[in-house]
């Protein structure tokens, strides 16, 4: 009988990390969801450039995910303003709400998202990792390197590494999350701008290393152009851990599906996505437990995570090694 509520922290950004939420908070989970601040593109980087704020789009994404409420408040907070209007074309009225409220307190983020969650009945923790906006830098195998998530993933080149762009101040709160967790989740979504540059400060590491809690990385289904193309399961297990080290990893969670239709396999690999091997073998080879299951399906003939399968798996380890 479960007579409490676990802490769980969850890494990411981007839909990814949204999906992976709408599963997890379902369960009997105190969760905190870490979101990387290095969008620099589109309405958020318009937003963060011209108030000097934390990219608001990731943040608004997984506060809406975590909303009881989010069937009612999703199709207002993401309707998107046509791009011919000026001064609000491409914008979302969630990442509005949140430049607002982030300027009515001072461009205090952590309050915006605060206020944010109570109007949306959030009743988890969203946590940017840094407290100002981040930039990344990344080098590619040819040696050369471009600054900017919006610049990295349209070099179209293999990423050697990424990391931060100058100096950045971790958010506390994110360094207090990690050490009262009872388990770790590293979240599908874009390996290098989502993930990783949620990982790669000394004092998330240290925290992490210190960290009896068992860790789980969910791996993606699909390769991601301008990122990971021709990854196989194993590259992306090991370009995370050349961030946090293989002891970081107990769990990775891989789809075994691959009967997917030839018709929506072909889309994907018109835009040079293809389905991630998974050379099972490797993995295990760097004592990570690999689990294996179906944890996809189609919706609108889009490849989606199976969020409820995928937050049982997770709850599962918790239980498993927590008994």
């Amino acid at each position: 009988m479960i007579d409490k509520n676990y802490k769980i922290v969850v890494f990411g950004g981007g839909s990814g990390l949204s999906n992976l939420l709408r599963g997890l908070k379902k369960y009997p989970l105190d969760v905190t969801a870490v979101v990387t601040v290095g969008d620099d593109g589109g309405s958020s980087g318009k937003l963060r450039d011209l108030f000097n704020m934390l990219p608001p789009g990731d943040i608004r994404r997984v506060l809406l995910s975590l909303s009881s409420n989010e069937d009612l408040f999703n199709d207002l907070f993401s309707y998107r303003f046509p791009s011919d209007i000026d001064g609000l074309g491409g914008h979302t009225v969630g990442n509005i709400i949140l430049a607002a409220l982030s300027g009515m307190n001072d461009n205090n983020m952590s309050k915006a998202i605060e206020q944010l969650a109570t109007i949306l009945n959030v009743k988890h923790q969203v946590l940017p990792v840094a407290k100002t906006p981040i930039i990344i830098e990344a080098t590619f195998e040819d040696g050369t390197s471009a600054v900017g998530e919006s610049s990295i993933v349209t070099m179209n080149k293999k990423i050697a590494s990424v990391r931060p762009y100058g100096s950045f101040e971790v958010n506390e709160k994110v360094i207090e999350a990690i050490n009262a967790a009872d388990i770790i989740v590293y979240s599908q979504g874009s390996l290098y701008t989502s993930l990783i540059p949620n990982l790669f400060f000394d004092e998330v590491k240290e925290a992490l290393k210190k960290s009896k809690a068992p860790k789980v990385y969910v791996a993606n289904v699909m390769t991601q152009d301008g990122e990971t193309n021709g990854y196989k399961l194993s590259d992306h297990v090991k370009a995370l851990a050349d961030v946090i080290s293989t002891e970081q990893i107990d769990v990775v969670l891989a789809n075994d599906c691959m009967d997917i239709d030839c018709d929506i396999l072909k889309r994907y690999n018109e835009e040079n996505s293809y389905l991630v091997e998974a050379d099972i073998e490797n993995v295990k080879s760097m004592n990570i437990i690999v689990q294996r299951s179906k944890f996809i399906y189609i919706e609108d003939a889009y490849i989606r995570h199976n969020q409820n399968k995928l937050a049982a798996y997770i709850f599962k380890i918790l239980i498993d090694m927590m008994e």
